[in-house]
């Protein structure tokens, strides 16, 4: 047996901060930003902390890199988590850290053994890395998905809004001279409503495969994102109804 063997982490005193540090900040998380979230990071603190085996370092690891990599993509996307703003560079430096830290902790989980690794430690490590794969990818998509549709939908806002060719107002002008016939706009109307119902049935698809959504939805802070999503569309509705009605009694048709 030649060579010298690896240094091994102190599993036991690793496991005792990394257990305070987590229900430390998962006590922050649930009393200020996200319930749900707090209580997982919490539970993970407390296991860690109780158990004390190399394991935990596994779970710990596994679990850095995920919310790294969702506080990354957040950022990336436009969306939020953690602050107020659509961008921010301290949670997008914060994602990076997570990230960097929980490769570090899988690396240590991985030097329990000393130089000799077993065949099942590194099974369990590429299958972790790859589960977190999978978790990220089709929240990464998805997220796309949604954001690109919620910018659609806000430009389909300036249809009501705006003066420029094919707006509300411009057909409504149209009418009134008698270059555009009622059936003409009526059309035009179907198929806005048609992009709109498109978009809206894009985003609940889409959320069905992002981590972020349970995220969002079952927080304090974003508990509303798909109330206000309903309340957009619905009111783009609204508008649309109304100016069928306008037509249907032809105050807007030419005299």
């Amino acid at each position: 047996m030649g060579g010298k063997s690896a240094t091994k982490p102190d599993i036991k005193k690793w496991c005792k901060w990394w257990g305070i540090v987590l229900i430390v900040v998962g006590a922050i998380i649930l009393f200020l930003i996200n319930i749900n979230l707090g209580v997982i990071v919490l539970l993970i603190g407390l296991t860690s902390l109780l158990f004390r085996k190399d394991w935990n370092l596994a779970m710990i690891g596994a679990f850095l890199i995920l919310l790294g990599g969702l506080n990354i993509m957040v950022q990336l996307n436009g969306f939020h988590i953690f602050v107020d703003e659509e961008f921010s560079f301290v949670s997008l430096f914060l994602g990076i850290v997570q990230l960097v830290v929980g490769i570090i902790v899988l690396t240590q989980y991985y030097k329990v053994d000393g130089k000799e690794v077993s065949g099942k430690k590194k099974i369990l490590i590429i299958g972790l890395i790859s589960l977190v794969l999978i978790l990220l990818i089709p929240t990464y998509l998805s997220e796309a998905t949604i954001r690109t549709e919620q910018i659609r939908l806000e430009d389909y806002g300036d249809f009501f809004t705006s003066k420029d060719f094919g707006s509300e107002y411009y057909l409504n002008k149209g009418l009134e001279s008698g270059i555009y016939s009622p059936e003409l706009v009526n059309n035009q109307l179907s198929e806005l409503e048609k992009r709109i119902n498109e978009s809206e049935r894009k985003i609940k698809d889409a959320s069905k495969y992002s981590i972020i959504t349970y995220i969002r939805f079952l927080g304090v802070k974003d508990r509303n994102y798909w109330t206000n999503l309903d309340s957009d569309v619905d009111s783009l509705r609204s508008g649309l109804d109304l100016e069928r009605s306008l037509i249907k009694s032809g105050v807007l048709s030419k005299k």
